[in-house]
């Protein structure tokens, strides 16, 4: 019987210590070398896991929007169908989206997808993925909304959510998330009612 592969573990271990890396220093200034020494293995292990410095960021990119996913799913699963777009809205407006310890990492990311293409488009697909997830949660409460619709509704409460999300990070009242939360609800009735 053959020793069991540490690759899962120490993959993990690589994400952390990238994660705590940028928090520390910030992501440009987050080598290889700080990275390695962070999670004590070094930076040719770390290259053995992943193959560059992009792959490792293009995992961890990965990792948050799938951390988010989970997170996200854990809110609709099990509620009744009629409180499940209610308790999802609640959750992206009021904390849902913040997560202390990936913040720092989500935000410089978020600034290199402005000058990288690769991490532009793995965000990208991630939001897309977010918004048909939302866009879905509103078909399935509102079936009379038209699909398109839906979707155009979804990226508009995403745009209010992360909006959200910054205004709390600078310090902004509580005020402001619930006007933004009746914001949405007030575009799925505007839907309803066939006005937008």
């Amino acid at each position: 019987m053959g020793r069991k592969s540490l690759a899962p573990e120490r993959r993990t271990a690589i994400l952390d210590a990238f994660q705590r890396a940028v928090k520390k220093y910030g992501l440009d200034a987050a080598s290889l070398d700080k990275i390695g020494d962070e999670c004590g293995l070094g930076r040719r292990m770390v290259l053995h896991y992943f193959k560059s410095r992009d792959q490792l960021e293009q995992a961890a990119v990965s990792r948050i929007f799938k951390c988010g996913d989970e997170n996200f799913t854990k809110q609709v699963d099990g509620l009744p169908a009629k409180d499940r777009l209610p308790g999802l809205l609640d959750w992206m407006f009021f904390g849902g989206f913040t997560d202390p310890e990936l913040d720092p990492l989500f935000r410089d990311l978020l600034a290199r997808a402005n000058r990288c293409q690769s991490t532009r488009q793995m965000m990208h697909l991630s939001y897309l993925g977010i918004q048909k997830r939302v866009g879905a949660e509103i078909g399935a409460q509102y079936p009379e909304i038209p699909e398109a619709r839906r979707e155009d509704i979804a990226s508009h409460i995403l745009a209010l959510c992360f909006t959200c999300v910054d205004l709390r990070m600078m310090g902004f009242p509580e005020q402001q998330m619930r006007s933004a939360r009746r914001a949405a609800d007030a575009l799925i009735g505007a839907a309803v009612e066939g006005i937008f």
